[in-house]
């Protein structure tokens, strides 16, 4: 097969073989910005949301879970995993470790933690069916704000408690813990100076996936109540495809050079998608074996739908709310199904977009963007970087402002 290029056919003389364009030339046809990333995560993060209606609604998403849709909604956060993972992987080769996990706390930390503040300390005491004097001092009101640093607590002491998903004030915060763990183990490949080897990327994701499905298949338990609990966290949670699709992100960007840019592929994938949803029975979404089947997949098909140039979404291409969509919803759904009690998901759902979209716009406008400019200036090599990205831009009189934002805001 030939990667790049025109060559002729040993068995047609005289006729050229169609060209394959990888992944890497690619990029350099939309000018290192893949065109369609911001409506890929636009539409997964809203795709969490329509998720969640049904949970909210229902008092869970079981029922989903036994229609054709099933399989699609098992790809929405893979997905969206291994978009972040081929979107960071470029600072994690360009940065220090330092420059690199300030550049990551700075992306995460900042608009998380005026989430939990928002609901701690505003929504809560408004609609919580406690006397504040208790709310205040209540075990569940301190502990909700080491949601931050990723120990997760869902509920805030009388608030949501009448609703038929009862006291889960931010559902949403569940990956919190694997983003960081995505973050974690990229700063160790960058430490030990492995993180441009893909072997060793792509090799990562085969042994968890490898170890994930040898254990299942055992049923190996350590018998020890912690030891067991993180080995369900790291390989048998709803989570345990998450970081090996971060990972098999920044394989493929690692792989860019040889991995094909191909419709097919796609098509493949989304094939396959459909004919599980069709199909297969949804004990398989569940399983560390069709995990591991699906991670690199998904994470191609994510990574070939953001270098396609996909529409603009009216008033979101200002910025990305991606973020800020994800990180908010659970609560704004959680509000109005309290307030308005819907019965049918689709109708929680459109009640939610535009208080969303506005928590969303504020976020990444008065917190997010503002953030990501300012550290900067905590940055030697960020503020170098900056500059030579300003001398490029003078030289070829072309503005590279989109692809420093692409990069920066990805998450």
């Amino acid at each position: 097969m030939a990667i790049a290029g025109n060559t002729h056919s040993p068995n047609a003389p005289g006729q050229m073989e169609t060209a394959v364009v990888t992944i890497e030339q690619r990029l350099k046809q939309c000018g290192g910005f893949g065109p369609g990333f911001d409506f890929v995560r636009i539409v997964l993060a809203f795709a969490v949301l329509l998720w969640h209606a049904v949970a909210i609604t229902k008092g869970s998403s079981d029922p989903a879970k036994d229609s054709f849709i099933w399989p699609f909604a098992f790809a929405i956060l893979p997905m969206f995993f291994a978009l972040s993972g081929f979107l960071v992987t470029g600072s994690a080769l360009r940065l220090p470790l330092k420059e690199y996990v300030l550049n990551r706390s700075f992306r995460i930390i900042p608009a998380l933690g005026v989430d939990i503040f928002f609901s701690a300390l505003i929504l809560g005491p408004i609609i919580t069916v406690f006397a504040l004097s208790n709310y205040f001092t209540d075990r569940q009101f301190f502990v909700y704000f080491a949601n931050i640093i990723g120990w997760i607590h869902y509920k805030l002491p009388g608030v949501f408690l009448g609703n038929p998903l009862p006291g889960i004030v931010n559902g949403a915060l569940w990956t919190v813990p694997y983003e960081i763990a995505c973050y974690v183990i990229m700063s160790a490949m960058i430490w030990v100076g492995i993180i441009r080897r893909w072997t060793y990327v792509l090799g990562s994701v085969l042994l968890i996936t490898g170890v994930a499905m040898l254990l299942h298949s055992i049923g190996f338990r350590t018998g020890f109540a912690m030891a067991d609990k993180l080995l369900t966290f790291a390989l048998f949670s709803k989570g345990a495809s998450l970081v090996p699709c971060f990972l098999a992100g920044s394989a493929i960007y690692l792989m860019q050079h040889f991995i094909p840019f191909s419709g097919r592929i796609a098509a493949l994938v989304g094939a396959g998608l459909v004919a599980c949803g069709m199909f297969a029975p949804n004990i398989w979404f569940d399983s560390p074996i069709f995990i591991a089947l699906t991670v690199l997949p998904l994470s191609y098909l994510v990574v070939w739908l953001g270098l396609v140039k996909l529409p603009k979404i009216p008033f979101f291409d200002r910025g990305d709310y991606s973020y800020g969509v994800y990180l908010y919803h659970f609560p704004i759904l959680q509000l109005l199904q309290l307030l308005f009690g819907f019965a049918i998901w689709w109708q929680l759902s459109l009640a939610a977009i535009i208080p969303v979209t506005l928590f969303a716009m504020f976020s990444w406008h008065s917190i997010e963007k503002p953030v990501l400019k300012q550290r900067k200036r905590f940055s030697l090599v960020g503020a170098r970087i900056a500059s030579e990205d300003m001398e490029k831009q003078r030289k070829s009189g072309k503005t590279v402002a989109a692809a420093t934002t692409q990069e920066g805001r990805s998450s």
